[in-house]
């Protein structure tokens, strides 16, 4: 089985006949849990260094069929995530699963052009009466909207899974107007990706919101635990999250809203700010097409509340102080950030999409109020896990 494909590999996965290990995780030397298929590695994206989770067979097969009982049966898909973190890998167990067709998004960066003609393919290779879904982070998701082709083409599908990181809801917004089928998602790699659909727990899954406001998630797809030289951590059929959520009441019944990470609250002057609630106050700025918050450590504040910005091209040049007004306005002044990065490159992202905070927090330490390196300092510009 040297040689064999991506599909075979999942193939004898999901038959309890092989261990496969994703990512970072091909590289440790871990000892072999019983009963695991899988071995994928988290993003790592705010804590230390990436754990690695033991996904069982059954596990990845419930999540599928929870999945396709959501969005009104199975279907084919298109991949456009990468296939060594839990997002792709659940791309490629729905289609194998279901014997549909799987397009692999094109080779390199993603691209709206590129996007639009995976579709193109998507369509051309999946039998009539078969729905066609796909997968996007709000990164890419941003791209496809601001190109009308690719737009046109992501309305064309019956769902676009939105996950890997919260989805600001201008962005939502201008989704639907473009009559996008999106469905966000919440999960994580320890719950085989997204357990919550729009709000809603898929089947098998239970949520509840503790005194401190931390989200626990129970059920079937919950993983077998953390995998250390040591053997297995098991969850026990239990995860408690380090996100912060709440319970909100809608036309449709009672949805998850999700707040943020606990430990991405910052700290300044001795007030807690919610940099998530900073974010949202900047993106509703014209011209603003992602924001990130961080608190970067001062000896006088403790933390600053610092923002980057990616605007889109033509912004006008006062773009910082439109969103700094529009921080106060909404929120007050010790939300109001002490420095603002605008610019149009991307952020930087770890794993499937998620803003890397700690790049962040490193770029905006290696740089004046200006944004000019100190001395002896280059800025940190992150990359993909």
């Amino acid at each position: 089985m040297a040689h064999d494909t991506p599909d075979e590999a999942l193939a004898e996965v999901l038959a309890g006949r092989r261990l496969l290990r994703l990512g970072s995780a091909r590289g440790l030397d871990l000892p072999v849990v019983a009963g695991a298929g899988v071995y994928c590695a988290t993003s790592g994206s705010t804590g230390g260094a990436p754990s690695v989770v033991a996904l069982g067979p059954a596990t990845i097969a419930h999540a599928v069929a929870a999945t396709d009982e959501r969005l009104g049966g199975p279907g084919a898909w298109l991949l456009s995530l990468p296939d060594d973190h839990v997002a792709g890998l659940m791309v490629r167990a729905r289609a194998l699963t279901a014997g549909a067709p799987l397009v692999r998004g094109h080779a390199g960066a993603f691209t709206a052009a590129g996007f639009a003609r995976d579709v193109a393919l998507l369509h051309d290779a999946t039998p009539p009466g078969l729905r066609r879904y796909g997968s996007l982070v709000p990164t890419q998701l941003h791209r496809v909207l601001a190109d009308a082709g690719a737009a046109t083409a992501a309305a064309s599908l019956d769902a676009v899974l939105l996950g890997g990181a919260a989805a600001p809801e201008p962005l939502l917004a201008r989704a639907r107007a473009a009559r996008v089928p999106v469905v966000t998602t919440y999960g994580m790699t320890e719950t085989a990706g997204g357990c919550v659909y729009d709000g809603v727990p898929l089947r098998g899954t239970s949520v509840a919101i503790d005194d401190d406001g931390r989200i626990r998630l129970r059920g079937d797809q919950v993983a077998l635990g953390y995998v250390t030289a040591r053997g297995l951590e098991p969850f026990d059929g239990e995860v408690l999250t380090n996100d912060r959520g709440r319970w909100e009441q809608t036309a449709g019944g009672r949805r998850l809203r999700v707040l943020g990470r606990r430990d991405d609250v910052i700290v300044s002057g001795g007030v807690n700010v919610d940099p998530h609630a900073v974010e949202a106050a900047a993106l509703a700025v014209e011209g603003v097409a992602e924001a990130a918050a961080v608190g970067v450590p001062d000896p006088e504040w403790g933390q600053l509340v610092c923002l980057a910005l990616r605007v889109d091209p033509g912004t006008a040049a006062g773009v910082a102080e439109d969103v700094r007004g529009a921080i106060r306005d909404r929120l007050g002044a010790a939300s109001v950030p002490k420095r603002v990065l605008a610019g149009e490159d991307s952020l930087p992202l770890r794993g499937p999409g998620k803003i890397d905070r700690r790049a962040l927090v490193a770029r905006f330490a290696q740089t004046d109020a200006s944004g000019t390196p100190r001395a002896g300092h280059h800025p940190a510009t992150g990359g993909e896990d």
